[in-house]
């Protein structure tokens, strides 16, 4: 047997010097022939886990076809008809009273251009399947990333 590289003694090293033996069968005969032989398979997801997930899908789904919220969404795409229209980014801020004139960083540019551009071709039912293609974008990564690491599906 070696020894411990520890400064004090174990009261039962085994062979990787832990303190909790290990009793291993000395030949696969001395298995029970109730142990499993191969890799543990995952049990079966519960009704209930099935269910819950299908719930918290279907509430995924249904957000996605729900009216858009009317707050930012006009700005942005007031934005972006300008930005269409004449080619730039707006420097000034031409929407406000108080501050009419004063230089304005339009930061979200690119998404007011595709919502304005979604809107002309596709009405706002684009705007719908945008969201809606969006969120399913996110949950196929989510289960991606999940399943790539070891996880179930459900």
């Amino acid at each position: 047997m070696r020894a411990s590289p520890r400064a004090f003694p174990l009261p039962f090293p085994d062979r990787m010097g832990s303190p909790f033996p290990m009793a291993l069968p000395a030949s696969p005969s001395d298995r029970l022939a109730s142990e499993p032989t191969g890799p543990a398979t995952p049990a079966a997801p519960s009704f209930w886990v099935t269910a819950g997930v299908l719930l918290l899908f279907l509430a995924g789904l249904s957000y996605a076809f729900v009216n858009l919220p009317p707050h930012d969404l006009w700005w942005q795409m007031r934005a972006g008809r300008i930005i269409a229209e004449e080619g730039r980014i707006p420097t000034l801020d031409r929407f406000s009273h108080t501050a009419k004139g004063e230089p304005w960083l339009v930061q979200e540019w690119l998404a007011g251009l595709i919502f304005y551009r979604l809107q002309q071709s596709f009405g706002m039912d684009g705007l719908a399947w945008l969201k809606f293609a969006l969120i399913g974008v996110a949950v196929i990564g989510v289960a991606a990333a999940g399943t790539t690491r070891g996880a179930p599906l459900l």
